[in-house]
């Protein structure tokens, strides 16, 4: 299935490091925790992509800040440089109104902007956040595959 992720030992934080961070930053910002791939925490139900061959994901954080369902994804050095990874963000992106996309702080501008032009994500309903930073801040504009052709 490919919801199965390995951590190895890498440069930089452990996946289940940056899912917590993930987790803290959303409750800090007044969101209420529905499901998350952490320990006290009901698992995350499967999001399935539309087509021919159904692939399923579950994201690492499902919240509600009001009525808005907002899902939360980590991603290690080792993961955002993976190809499997555009599939999986622009899967959950069409599922939810906000994706908080968590990575490392030293992970490279490059492969964090080829990665989001590549899944897909409309520039307003992606958000990024830095590991360890606190506080989350817009997708790049670049990103935005509209923008890019222009």
């Amino acid at each position: 299935m490919d919801d199965q992720r390995t951590t190895e030992p890498a440069e930089g934080p452990l996946h289940e490091e940056l899912v917590e961070h993930l987790l803290r930053c959303m409750e800090q910002a007044g969101m209420s925790i529905e499901a998350a791939s952490a320990p006290g925490h009901p698992k995350p139900a499967p999001v399935t992509r539309l087509g021919l061959r159904p692939r399923r994901f579950r994201p690492d954080a499902v919240a509600r800040d009001g009525r808005r369902t907002i899902m939360g994804e980590a991603m290690t050095a080792a993961e955002l440089a993976d190809g499997k990874s555009a599939n999986r963000l622009e899967t959950l992106s069409r599922n939810c109104r906000i994706l908080i996309l968590c990575i490392p702080d030293g992970a490279a501008e490059e492969t964090v902007a080829s990665l989001l032009r590549s899944a897909g994500m409309p520039h307003a309903k992606g958000r990024l956040l830095r590991y360890p930073r606190e506080s989350w801040e817009e997708l790049p504009r670049t990103a935005d595959p509209r923008r890019a052709r222009s």
